[in-house]
């Protein structure tokens, strides 16, 4: 007789009910289809979800839930396609595509979105509105305006990391990562090619926001002209070690912004390289300036020539086709 034979029957069973559990997977009685609500980790099987999109959402992810798309692409024609509506869901590895207003909606806190490529959303790809949401290592194209990932307010600690978006031309104005007033959010090591006249990265009255080590690269069509970083009424803002080249405004800071510290940024724009609002107060440190010449305003303040702004200081700065104008 073995060990195992020798157990007692009811422990038997339920070693036998474990492994079940732990090996077998998801136990769906039929294959998912459109609208479906995932409450335990799945990997999606080509039988799963009908080839044509879904009339509305394609399937919403609970709590502490992980769905594997496993390459599959998915459409949606209207509303919202992807909902993580519990707390730490997780979607990966997948293709949004189709006509519906919103590609993902994350209303979960702490919910990540993984290696997706978004190319739906009319009006957002992903919309990030609850606390600790990640959105990582995907990949976005904007062709009819609106925004590819959209913070909201409600949003702190947002991170938003190693993506990569293109804002193709279009008759729309698209916007690559706009925050809409979060706090303690981080947009990093993102690349953005911008070939319309949205904004990069737009961030409206957000505040304690990190912008760093992210690739902007506009590539204007005739008549355009392209923003790369705009901050408007913000505080508290770093905006640090990015590289933007070829923007029409590199980076803009306006309405009663706050205490932002521009520094270490790699700016080549053909106008307007750094260009900064009346109210603004902060600090524009050791960042180089390329192809821009100080007639063609590489640094503009309003109300005044550079430097002589006193609520915005300057330091250590390179310009390298003209001298520095705010050599102290």
């Amino acid at each position: 007789m073995t060990r195992l034979e020798s157990f007692p029957l009811s422990v038997s069973a339920g070693l036998a009910c474990l492994l079940t559990v732990l090996f077998a997977g998801p136990a769906w009685s039929q294959p998912l289809d459109c609208g479906a609500l995932i409450t335990q980790n799945t990997v999606i099987q080509p039988e799963d979800f009908p080839s044509s999109p879904c009339p509305e959402e394609i399937f919403r992810v609970g709590e502490k839930t992980k769905v594997d798309m496993n390459g599959r692409e998915l459409g949606c024609t209207s509303g919202t396609g992807i909902v993580l509506s519990g707390a730490g869901a997780r979607v990966m590895n997948g293709r949004v595509v189709g006509t519906c207003t919103t590609a993902v909606q994350v209303t979960g806190a702490t919910a990540r979105v993984e290696n997706l490529t978004v190319q739906a959303g009319t009006d957002v790809g992903v919309s990030i509105e609850a606390p600790g949401v990640r959105v990582t290592q995907s990949y976005f194209t904007r062709s009819d305006g609106g925004v590819a990932i959209a913070i909201s307010a409600a949003a702190t600690k947002a991170l938003v990391l190693s993506n990569e978006i293109e804002l193709l031309a279009s008759t729309g104005t698209p916007t690559g990562v706009r925050d809409a007033g979060s706090t303690s959010s981080q947009i990093r090591r993102n690349s953005i090619v911008n070939h319309d006249s949205g904004f990069a990265i737009e961030a409206l009255g957000a505040s304690r926001m990190l912008m760093s080590d992210n690739s902007i690269m506009c590539s204007l069509q005739t008549g355009a002209s392209s923003p790369g970083i705009s901050l408007d009424s913000v505080s508290s803002v770093k905006v640090s070690k990015n590289r933007v080249l070829g923007c029409f405004g590199s980076v803009l800071v306006g309405g009663d912004s706050s205490d932002v510290l521009l520094s270490k940024n790699q700016i080549g724009a053909p106008r307007h390289g750094i260009a900064i609002g009346p109210a603004t107060t902060g600090s524009i440190v050791s960042n180089v300036f390329s192809g821009t010449s100080i007639p063609d305003i590489g640094l503009d303040i309003a109300g005044g020539p550079a430097c002589t702004a006193g609520q915005v200081k300057f330091k250590k700065n390179i310009f390298t086709t003209s001298d520095d104008p705010c050599i102290e």
